[in-house]
């Protein structure tokens, strides 16, 4: 089932920070969204996401902190080679640009 909603987000990375940057309409409504990921260390990330209706304010729509599982999740492995704990940042760390 299908809300009505498309679209898709630009990421950029600035040292331990990626920001996502999307726009979509739903129905006839201009959405911005905002998704930012910082690396705090090697096990935990902080994460907030944000959405403008119509041009207005970006609004907080969650704040959330991660940190390491310490258990094996042996369905991320193939993400990564070699992925040792299973911390799905270490996507996002070995996608970084070089």
């Amino acid at each position: 089932m299908s809300a009505g909603r498309s679209g898709a987000a630009k990421g950029t990375v600035d040292g331990d920070t990626w920001t996502f940057d999307g726009e979509s309409k739903m129905g006839d409504k201009l959405i911005k969204t905002r998704s930012t990921i910082k690396i705090l260390s090697p096990d935990s990330a902080v994460m907030k996401s944000e959405v403008s209706m119509e041009g207005g304010p970006m609004t907080l729509l969650m704040d959330l902190k991660g940190s390491r599982v310490k258990q094996v999740l042996r369905n991320f492995n193939s993400c990564v080679h070699g992925a040792s704990e299973g911390w799905p940042f270490e996507c996002f760390q070995n996608l970084r640009p070089r």
